[in-house]
């Protein structure tokens, strides 16, 4: 028998030489030119027996057909890219039939549970119907939904009724159903139609026991890689989508973009992926060159450098992460290679390798390393001369006509892995997937106390702050330490309600809403095509391949378009959705976290570093300003005669109604340097008012402000739009909100004097 591709006879001995015959077709095929593994191959039997079908090269209609059924190949293909995914998406769906035995457990345990494990296996556990739900009714609506006909014996709730809805147990009727139930929820779930609920095995304890040891050796293992994407993604603003999605399945560590063609007119938030910082070095083009990163929030930058914008031989941007250094490079095929070549050697010698244990550089040189020149000569000799290698080895730009390795990644790292990721076709570069295996530590990880506004309950909140100790408000005569009473009482009866609680400030990457069922099949049944296409080279191929990804482009141009359209028409009538969907569209406001500021030439990456920098500044600044005011000495010659005036030698005390009045004009505000917003403060006033009245008039009648009402909280809000330039930021005081009534209250009263006896001009 020849192959249909090849045209070579099939040997018995040569595992690369077997034959496979299309059941589309009837053609033969070596399993090499198939592309076919030799151990499925060899399972081929007990595959068929699953309904394995070979993804055919040279008919399309067994394609088709192998693509509608989801074949065992493409099973094995999303198990690959499954394997990146997030811990807890892969231990949700971790089978009692893989389970580990540990070597520690009695065998005579196991053994004596074998019956239970048997009766189990009849079982499944749902976990994600909410409690108010009747059971039956939703698993009954589930199997519809999966469209399987099942037979349920019972099922019920497990465990004591809590805040978060109980799982629920189903039993049926024999094991063949509830394997059915389970392999078709789980191969749904896959494509994410059930976002909220997951089926597991129901488990016996050792079982269980097992799975945590499981679940540990994921978390050391991910613990000691890191993970790493390099992509030449020609436009990062037209598929900033694909990025986001390709971020939100793989949560890599870092991501690498060349030709990003990102100029300066475009903002951060344009192109913001959350839980990542954004590192930029723009083009002059929105056509050509350019260079990105994204690294995860729990990595902490020591150092960035960014090519000016005047150089336009090559764009590189280098940072460094812990004593790892990553850059990433982008040449122009327009400019002169071997003058790149020279700067790029010039370069290397700048950045002083020996100072870093690890080096790891990615980038699209535009040099072909698949063909023989003389710049390939000189590239690999600059590379070996600084003890570097250049690891990727096959075609990273496949056409019909060419195949080129033109981006590289070097690195000088003995313990590292690189794959193409074919399922994330994004641009016509190939997306690389590079691992190293080592560890890396997160220090950056940061925390803040959130109070848990789930609890919170007005009444009760009331109640609690009647029954506080207000003795000492009247029994001190020291104003600070009446505040420090006030403060302390409202802030206990809050603890004791809603307390504070330490939460890690790490987002989650959430799919975007328009990115739905449709898009993501069209975009897989792209990549496959462009896989067909690049094994077969076949003219129809690369057309069908073509057509298809120019559709998946303009569907999801399409219904972005329309996602939009029907938020804004949805919230025509409500002017705060308006407002958020109108911000998310055009993106105003910068979201990303200040990571480096320039002060006078030194560049600070230490967050409290910064923060001390910016309350100097912003200090020293009031005082120049204070300085640089030019005094107007003309009224000296025309003094006002105050004795036909009446002085301003004390203030008058206020009322109950005169700072209610004050508190109800306020306008709210998130948060006050105290922790207690405008609006809680508001709804407390009845309870707290005779307190804040007494401490208002002994503060202005013994001349006596409250230190604690002294602090305020700057935030530094850029006045330029991507700058790292200190000047070019303002500070925003926020200051507590009794402050703010006293500084009215003493206001009104001045204003009053001053209008009255007409002494303002």
């Amino acid at each position: 028998m020849k192959c249909r591709m090849c045209n070579g006879e099939t040997k018995a001995g040569d595992s690369s030489k077997q034959s496979i015959c299309c059941d589309g077709c009837k053609q033969y095929f070596h399993i090499s030119c198939q592309q076919v593994d030799y151990e499925d191959f060899v399972n081929k039997k007990k595959l068929k027996n699953s309904g394995f079908k070979w993804l055919c090269i040279n008919c399309s209609t067994s394609f088709n057909e192998s693509f509608n059924k989801i074949t065992q190949l493409e099973q094995k293909f999303d198990q690959l890219s499954q394997q990146l995914i997030d811990l807890i998406s892969k231990t949700k769906q971790t089978s009692a039939d893989n389970t580990i035995i540990s070597s520690s457990q009695n065998h005579n345990e196991i053994i004596n549970e074998i019956p239970l494990r048997n009766e189990k296996k009849k079982s499944a556990i749902i976990f994600g119907i909410q409690e108010d739900l009747n059971e039956s009714r939703e698993i009954k609506s589930l199997c519809e939904n999966l469209n399987i006909n099942v037979s349920i014996k019972k099922c019920f709730r497990l465990g004591k009724k809590s805040e978060k809805p109980r799982a629920i147990k189903v039993v049926f009727n024999n094991e063949i159903d509830a394997i059915t139930f389970k392999k078709c929820f789980w191969k749904q779930a896959k494509d994410k139609i059930f976002n909220d609920i997951y089926v597991n095995d129901d488990l016996t304890k050792i079982q269980l026991q097992n799975l945590k040891e499981v679940k540990l050796q994921l978390i050391n293992k991910r613990a000691s890689e890191l993970k790493i994407i390099y992509l030449n993604v020609q436009s990062l603003l037209a598929h900033i989508d694909d990025v986001h999605n390709m971020a939100l399945e793989l949560r890599p560590e870092i991501i690498l973009l060349s030709e990003t063609h990102v100029t300066s007119d475009i903002n951060d938030n344009e192109v913001f992926i959350t839980n990542y910082k954004f590192l930029r070095c723009n083009s002059n083009s929105r056509h050509t060159g350019g260079v990105a990163a994204y690294v995860q929030n729990s990595l902490k930058i020591s150092k960035i450098e960014i090519s000016s914008a005047d150089e336009s031989d090559f764009w590189r941007l280098k940072f460094t992460v812990n004593k790892t250094s990553f850059a990433v490079i982008y040449h122009s095929p327009s400019l002169d290679d071997n003058s790149f070549l020279k700067n790029f050697e010039e370069w290397l010698n700048e950045i002083e390798l020996k100072n870093f244990s690890n080096f790891i550089l990615c980038g699209d040189f535009n040099i072909n390393l698949l063909k023989e020149s003389k710049q390939k000569r000189d590239f690999l000799r600059i590379i070996d001369r600084f003890k570097l290698k250049q690891i990727q080895k096959s075609p990273t730009r496949i056409t019909q006509f060419t195949r080129s390795l033109i981006d590289f990644i070097i690195t000088n790292v003995e313990e590292i892995e690189t794959n193409i990721l074919e399922q994330y076709k994004i641009s016509d570069h190939e997306s690389i997937f590079i691992c190293i295996k080592e560890v890396m530590p997160k220090t950056n990880t940061s925390f803040i106390h959130k109070r848990d506004w789930k609890k919170f309950d007005h009444k009760t909140f009331l109640e609690k702050l009647k029954s506080s100790n207000w003795y000492p408000c009247y029994q001190k005569i020291d104003c600070n330490e009446m505040v420090e009473c006030l403060t302390s009482n409202i802030n206990d009866s809050l603890n004791k309600i809603c307390p504070l609680k330490c939460v890690s400030t790490k987002s989650n990457i959430k799919q975007v809403s328009y990115f739905d069922f449709e898009l993501q099949q069209l975009k897989r049944l792209k990549n496959h095509l462009f896989n067909k296409a690049k094994y077969s080279n076949l003219s129809h191929d690369w057309h069908y391949y073509k057509t298809v990804r120019n559709q998946y482009v303009s569907m999801l141009s399409a219904k972005k378009k329309y996602f939009y359209e029907k938020q804004i028409d949805l919230n025509k009538n409500d002017s705060k959705k308006m407002w958020k969907t109108l911000k998310s569209i055009v993106s105003t406001k910068s979201k990303s976290n200040i990571t480096e500021i320039n002060f006078n030439g030194i560049t600070c990456y230490n967050s409290n570093e910064i923060a001390d920098k910016f309350n100097n500044y912003f200090v020293e600044s009031v005082k120049e300003i204070a300085n640089n005011i030019e005094v107007d000495n003309s009224f000296e010659n025309d003094p006002i005669d105050m004795n036909h005036h009446i002085q301003l030698s004390t203030f008058s005390e206020v009322d109950v109604d005169f700072v209610r009045k004050i508190v109800m004009n306020l306008k709210n505000s998130k948060c006050s340097a105290d922790e207690i917003s405008i609006d809680l403060f508001k709804n407390s006033f009845e309870v707290i008012k005779d307190h804040l009245v007494n401490i208002i008039n002994q503060s202005i009648t013994t001349g006596i402000f409250p230190s604690k009402w002294k602090t305020s909280i700057v935030l530094p809000v850029p006045k330029v739009k991507n700058s790292n330039k200190h000047c070019d930021f303002r500070p925003i005081n926020m200051l507590p909100v009794c402050e703010k009534v006293l500084e009215i209250v003493v206001y009104q009263q001045i204003e009053e004097y001053f209008t009255k006896h007409n002494l303002l001009y």
